[in-house]
């Protein structure tokens, strides 16, 4: 029983965790309590995320419990498992009690502020969404590429354009618009605003821009997104040039 076998455990189960390999990581989860490796942080973390992106998010809470010394490791993996299974108070109130915590060395990171802001986004909760990210620029913790993209994504299946817009800025000024998550949220969000009106309006222009100047080509996805985009709006003449992109009839 050594650190180096623990840390190949923690990277194990991370793989099932993406993998959606649930059974096995239980397996790995009986293994892990028999050969004493339960005690090892990085485990314990791993186990956390496992049963959390599997919606176990009850199971991930006792194994979050179990952990003496937590790390802001821990708490992410805790916060993310509510979160991405929807349960968005739940995880900001466990965001909350990261807040509280009297310990200086343990603060809400880019990634704790980015599950609540997802979870929030996730159940087109807007109000809720955009204040956690207020106090997270407040609190002067810089946002990654995740977080804008589940603004934008927000921004889109509420319909708010203008917030939408506003997003967008912030993207450019924090000279993450050229990063292709983003990019593809930005095409997502302004086609599901209806920001692609006919041939010459500016909605259409500002779109066909948008994705002109992407550093990246932009895959069938993103132009799938602005195809559909102009067959709603009845925009036949960009929608064939599209079809030709893609080699349609």
């Amino acid at each position: 029983m050594n650190c180096s076998t623990g840390e190949v455990i923690a990277v194990v189960l991370s793989s099932c965790a993406e993998l959606d390999k649930f059974q096995m990581a239980k397996e790995i989860h009986g293994y892990v309590i028999s050969d004493g490796f339960q005690d090892y942080m990085f485990v314990q973390n791993s186990l956390i995320s496992v049963y959390g992106k599997n919606g176990n998010v009850e199971e991930a809470r006792n194994l979050f419990m179990e952990i003496k010394t937590k790390n802001i490791v821990s708490w992410n993996a805790l916060i993310s498992s509510f979160a991405g299974a929807c349960f968005c108070d739940e995880a900001q109130e466990i965001f909350s009690q990261l807040v509280n915590l009297d310990d200086w060395k343990l603060r809400p990171s880019v990634v704790s502020f980015s599950a609540v802001v997802g979870g929030f986004a996730a159940k087109q909760r807007e109000n809720e969404c955009f204040e956690v990210f207020r106090e997270m620029l407040l609190s002067r913790v810089h946002p990654n590429s995740v977080t804008i993209a589940s603004l934008l994504s927000l921004c889109a299946e509420v319909v708010a354009l203008g917030l939408g817009k506003e997003i967008h800025g912030y993207s450019i000024r924090a000279l993450m618009d050229k990063n292709i998550l983003v990019g593809s949220s930005l095409v997502n969000m302004y086609t599901k605003c209806g920001d692609v009106m006919d041939g010459c309006s500016s909605g259409l222009i500002s779109l066909n821009e948008l994705i002109e100047k992407m550093p990246f080509e932009p895959d069938e996805c993103v132009w799938g997104a602005l195809l559909n985009a102009c067959m709603i709006h009845k925009n036949t003449d960009v929608a064939e040039v599209i079809k030709s992109r893609l080699n349609l009839e």
